[in-house]
């Protein structure tokens, strides 16, 4: 619909109602005073109802707004793993935004942005036959190879997200260095340490981005 016809739309709207019969309101007519407390009701009980039916809404707005792409292979190749699917959800929204041609100048490929290298070696222990980088492109060997690589480091860090995300993004043997630095008893107090900035605020965003799935999908 134009500029004009909304225009054209309004005036019919108008000269409509003008040759419309008035409609007197329940007080004059006559109803009821149950029939005005009815129709009051009913407003109450609709208004309650938009409430949290906004709530349903603002969370489906936000579904769109971030949703989970191929999310069966990423919740099989979790599971497959022993792993949280929102976890590798929030990895992959910081490492490629879930762009499955992502590469970076290391360069790293695909959706958990892994190194030819280390894909290859992955591979091998997937079953993944005839590896090449180009397989790293293909989202579902990607997400079997990246979770692969997730669960062994969260293995070597006795299941701490924590270091096993400073790990994915600064290597391990920087991971094993800072450690040494001190006796962490809380997990926040290690990702403050972390001396790298861009890996302190990878931990950080990866983890809010996780929590953030998880509101949204969980069940």
């Amino acid at each position: 619909m134009t500029v004009s016809d909304v225009g054209e739309s309004s005036l019919k709207t108008s000269e409509t109602q003008a040759h419309a019969p008035a409609v007197l309101s329940p007080a004059k007519s006559g109803w009821p005073h149950a029939w005005r407390i009815a129709l009051r009701c009913i407003g109450v009980i609709f208004a309650i109802e938009m409430f949290f039916t906004g709530l349903w809404v603002r969370q489906r707005v936000w579904q769109i707004c971030t949703p989970i792409h191929y999310r069966g292979d990423l919740e099989a190749a979790a599971a497959r793993h022993g792993l949280d699917p929102f976890l590798v959800a929030g990895l992959i929204r910081q490492e490629s935004e879930f762009n499955p041609a992502a590469r970076s100048g290391a360069p790293a490929y695909g959706l958990t942005q892994v190194l030819p290298a280390t894909g290859r070696r992955f591979a091998r222990k997937e079953g993944i036959p005839r590896f090449t980088p180009a397989v790293l492109l293909q989202p579902a060997a990607n997400l079997r190879i990246g979770t692969s690589i997730i669960r062994s480091m969260l293995d070597q860090t006795n299941g701490s997200i924590e270091q096993t995300l400073a790990a994915y993004n600064a290597g391990p043997n920087r991971v094993a260095e800072w450690l040494t630095w001190a006796n962490y008893r809380e997990p926040a107090e290690f990702v403050e340490s972390i001396p790298f900035t861009e890996t302190r605020d990878y931990v950080q965003a990866v983890m809010r981005n996780a929590d953030m799935y998880r509101r949204l999908y969980g069940k």
